[in-house]
């Protein structure tokens, strides 16, 4: 009799064993990573994000003055409030919206974004517009073509 069936049971548990242990590093080692990305992610996003929301949910209150405020210097020099308001006022109003994409780039120390919404405007009527922001003084602000 020889030794071999046992010797080949050893050499299986060992290259199962190995292969479970590759198997979960690479899945925690993946978790870990994705977590990282969301998170780093999520703080260079996020508060542009949160600006085109504000920005967003004070015009569907219809409160303008709350949303220009919101607006970047540049936008604020060459148009009033009152003149943003009655801009606001002569589109449909807007009843609802939803972020479908964000995208963040700072280039040379200037830090801008690019948030994508999908607006519903009263009267049932729906278009896609992206919202420019620029890091204007530490604080996110929308620039561009606002509205």
């Amino acid at each position: 009799m020889t030794d071999e069936p046992p010797r080949r049971r050893r050499n299986t548990r060992r290259l199962v064993l190995i292969l479970v242990v590759v198997l979960v590093a690479c899945c925690v080692g993946g978790g870990l990573a994705s977590w990282g990305l969301l998170k780093w992610y999520g703080t260079a996003a996020g508060p542009a994000q949160k600006v085109t929301e504000d920005f967003l949910t004070d015009l569907e209150k219809d409160d303008p003055g709350a949303a220009y405020r919101l607006l970047c210097g540049d936008v604020r020099a060459h148009l009033t409030g009152d003149s943003f308001a009655a801009f606001v006022h002569a589109q449909p109003r807007l009843r609802s919206h939803k972020v479908v994409r964000t995208s963040v780039q700072t280039v040379n120390g200037t830090s801008t974004a690019l948030i994508t919404a999908d607006l519903t405007r009263e009267g049932g009527v729906h278009d896609t517009h992206p919202f420019r922001l620029v890091k204007d003084g530490g604080s996110w602000r929308v620039c561009g073509q606002p509205y």
